[in-house]
């Protein structure tokens, strides 16, 4: 069935709900959308702000979404492949701090794609719900594969239960995307906003999430250096809705960002194994990031087995915290295909490391030395991250790179294709102050690339266009 304009909504209530049995099988979605209902915010402050003609893709629409209370299979759809409604929007009004602001067209687009794409029993709010304070989140029978989504905001597949399986669906996005307006479709996005451009984001227990291959595009914000604050491949949260850990396997995936379970206090038998992963668009510098740690107490890493996964361009990082403590762990047979790759992790998860290739092996970190070293990186790529201006985009056969140093330092310059292969390397010496870079790139072939600068002891990553 091919539906236009209209979404798929088969919902009952979370807790009282007893529709069962939905089969969502072989359709055809596009040009999706609800009105924000804070679209047009006709004033701000009590003066005049929006127009009364103003409208916002609502955010938390889905093309197809489902509340039951068991048995759900949401397959072989066709999600977002042919978009035509998305239409410019010149004159569109939004606040910055409290100053109004007019937007042209191209900065102000009403976006078909701009929500979820598949949306399954996710309606309960909380932190870290387990069966008993969310059992809405822990319905059995719940089967999502061989779907094709095409998103660019929100999340790809947002969904729960308990065994579920997610498994061989094809995820996509839009490259080199940028964004003017927050979410809300009230005011300008700011320096670290977030778009939630996710992947998968699951949540329930004795989860498999197998044979994906996902691709996820971080916006840039406005016409600055920064990137919005998203980008996970595959992750799972404790906030909005999340749940605790008991049971995940994430195997055989293809994902250009990272795994993430994430801050997510105690953990327990986690697998994550043969996955190919290379860091594309993620803000962290790991493919593998997996933390029984919420910045507060002590929590545990049981049984975490981190294996066999191939991955260019990032760390992996296991954590448990202060008394929390670890048995069961492992990090073992990985293989990263790029330079600078490390295995991080925490004295408390108490992991086995052997076999693995291309990574350093870090000493393990206190708890207190894990957040110091985390707080240090994070000033370190900010600080590479000033003045960094790359340009033209796209670029001919020279590209331009400006950026600030603090001191005497030296730089690799790295271009990669989007399977993490380098195809262009070269080193730059730096002076404190202003420094601008040229970088002949007129050997590599058009298209769209990753443009990596790396420090000593930090990396930022921009997207990279070449057109000749």
């Amino acid at each position: 069935v091919d539906v236009n304009r209209a979404g798929i909504v088969l919902t009952g209530d979370n807790n009282t709900g007893t529709n069962k049995n939905i089969v969502v099988y072989g359709i055809r979605n596009n040009n999706v959308a609800d009105p924000d209902p804070l679209v047009p915010t006709l004033t701000y402050n009590s003066a005049s702000l929006q127009k009364a003609w103003q409208r916002w893709s609502y955010r938390f629409t889905a093309n197809i979404k489902v509340q039951a209370f068991e048995n759900i299979l949401v397959a072989n759809n066709r999600i977002n492949d042919n978009i035509t409604d998305n239409f410019q929007q010149a004159g569109y009004v939004v606040r910055d701090n409290a100053t109004p602001v007019t937007l042209t067209g191209p900065q102000a687009v009403f976006n078909y794609t701009n929500h979820y794409g598949i949306y399954v029993n996710r309606g309960q709010s909380g932190n870290l719900n387990t069966p008993t304070t969310g059992p809405s989140l822990f319905r059995n029978g719940v089967v999502i594969r061989d779907n094709w989504v095409f998103g660019t905001m929100r999340t790809k597949i947002h969904a729960s239960g308990q065994g579920m399986l997610i498994k061989d669906n094809v995820l996509r996005d839009l490259p080199g995307k940028s964004a003017w307006v927050d979410p809300t479709g009230v005011r300008l996005v700011g320096n670290s906003s977030t778009l939630e451009n996710r992947g998968i984001d699951w949540g329930g227990h004795d989860v498999v999430v197998s044979g994906n291959d996902i691709q996820v595009s971080r916006h840039k914000l406005k016409t600055t250096i920064y990137s919005s604050v998203d980008g996970e491949g595959i992750l799972i949260q404790e906030c909005c809705g999340g749940t605790t850990v008991r049971g995940v396997s994430i195997t055989d995936n293809t994902v250009n960002s990272y795994i993430g379970i994430y801050k997510m206090k105690d953990i327990e038998d986690v697998d994550i194994s043969n996955n190919t992963l290379t860091n594309g668009t993620s803000a962290l510098n790991d493919l593998v990031y997996v933390s029984a740690n919420a910045n507060v107490g002590n929590f545990y890493a049981k049984n975490v087995k981190v294996s066999n996964n191939s991955t260019a361009n990032g760390n992996i990082s296991l954590y448990a915290s202060g008394s929390g403590g670890g048995t069961g762990n492992s990090i073992t047979g990985n293989q990263s295909s790029t330079s600078g790759a490390a295995i991080r992790f925490s004295c408390a998860a108490n992991p086995s490391v052997s076999g693995n290739s291309g990574f350093s092996i870090s000493s393990c970190l206190s708890s207190s030395a894990r957040v110091a070293s985390e707080v240090q990186e994070e000033a370190e790529i900010e600080a590479l991250e000033q003045g960094l201006s790359i340009y033209p985009q796209p670029a001919n056969r020279t590209l331009n790179i400006d950026m600030n140093a603090e001191k005497k330092s030296e730089v690799s310059i790295e271009v990669l294709n989007l399977l993490g292969q380098q195809v262009l390397t070269q080193k730059a010496s730096l002076v404190p102050g202003k420094n601008h870079l040229k970088i002949a790139v007129g050997s590599i072939n058009n298209g769209q690339y990753i443009l990596r600068i790396k420090s000593e002891s930090s990396s930022v990553t921009r997207q990279l266009l070449l057109n000749r």
